[in-house]
């Protein structure tokens, strides 16, 4: 198939990852369809990026987007049918003022754009259930295949033995449940992308952050049907995991296979505790557990079968 990608795509397949980079999940999907045979057209989705492209004249069996900031505007020029494929969690399910802004803008973008599509994909489960058009499909992300791999840890290793990589303020809960883990346990954890894309790391960089260490996933914002991509990224780059228990999260890792769950906070502290003391040990092979399962189901060449298999089934229906 010969795919037309609308997005931010950067220069290479890893120049991107300097430091203070962003994740090139533009690149991972790119790389996997193209594994698979298809042909990526690439093109920016920013009109003043693009040079000498005309998207009404690119001849494609399919076009795919991202956030396309304008796709409501330039959709109807193509000569296609189109799909999106949405991140993050669209709208906030405990009504979190402080998201509500942000919440708006993206439901507004997605009113415009998924009437427009074959079929829009997303991460946040609990959009698409309350959906009635029949268009959203839920589909997490997967990890980048050409960076995965277990990091190195530095020798010795001097760094506070509990990491959380992300930013703090994304939702009132995520928020106060750091400022718990940084009250109970102090130095001990390091908050790892906070302040800016400088205090950033990403790929080879991020891997080697989270070796040899606890990766503390916060309880917040996630519910049964939607959780960050970090999980499947973390246990990608081969990291020991503490995740608040989910249903999508045991459905990409078992119950247990990987992945050490916890159901409120208290039980977070406990574990936490005894995987820094008696349990220390069985850390490594839990580990190892979640990096195969990444292997065997959870990057992003698993996660582009599943859309094209779903937009040959909505294609074949049209016919």
């Amino acid at each position: 198939m010969k795919i037309l990608f609308v997005a931010r795509h950067a220069g290479g397949p890893t120049s991107q990852f300097a430091a203070g980079a962003d994740n090139d999940d533009e690149g991972a999907v790119s790389w996997a369809l193209e594994q698979f045979g298809h042909e990526v057209i690439r093109v920016q989705e920013n009109p003043r990026r693009r040079t000498g492209v005309d998207l009404a004249d690119i001849n494609a069996q399919l076009c795919l987007f991202f956030k396309w900031p304008t796709a409501a505007d330039e959709l109807p020029r193509l000569r296609m049918p189109a799909v999106g494929w949405y991140f993050d969690m669209a709208r906030s399910v405990e009504g979190d003022p402080t998201l509500a802004p942000r919440d708006a803008v993206r439901v507004q973008w997605l009113r415009s754009v998924v009437p427009l599509c074959l079929a829009f994909f997303m991460s946040d489960g609990d959009y698409v259930m309350r959906d009635t058009s029949g268009k959203l499909v839920h589909l997490m992300q997967g990890s980048d295949e050409r960076v995965i791999g277990p990091g190195v840890a530095p020798v010795p290793d001097t760094r506070p033995p509990l990491l959380f990589a992300g930013m703090v303020n994304h939702g009132r809960r995520r928020a106060s449940h750091i400022a718990e883990l940084k009250a109970r346990y102090g130095n001990r954890l390091e908050v790892l992308g906070d302040g800016g894309p400088a205090r950033r790391k990403h790929a080879r960089e991020l891997a080697d952050a989270m070796a040899g260490r606890i990766v503390i996933a916060p309880d917040g914002p996630q519910t049964d049907s939607y959780c960050s991509n970090r999980l499947v990224q973390a246990c990608g780059f081969g990291a020991f995991v503490v995740h608040p228990y989910c249903a999508v999260a045991a459905a990409m890792y078992g119950h247990g296979e990987g992945v050490v769950y916890y159901g409120d906070r208290a039980e977070c502290n406990i574990l936490i505790d005894q995987y820094l003391g008696p349990l220390a040990d069985r850390r490594e092979a839990i580990a190892r557990a979640g990096y195969k399962r990444t292997l065997r189901d959870n990057l992003y060449r698993h996660r582009a079968a599943e859309l094209i298999a779903e937009v040959g089934r909505r294609l074949s229906c049209r016919t």
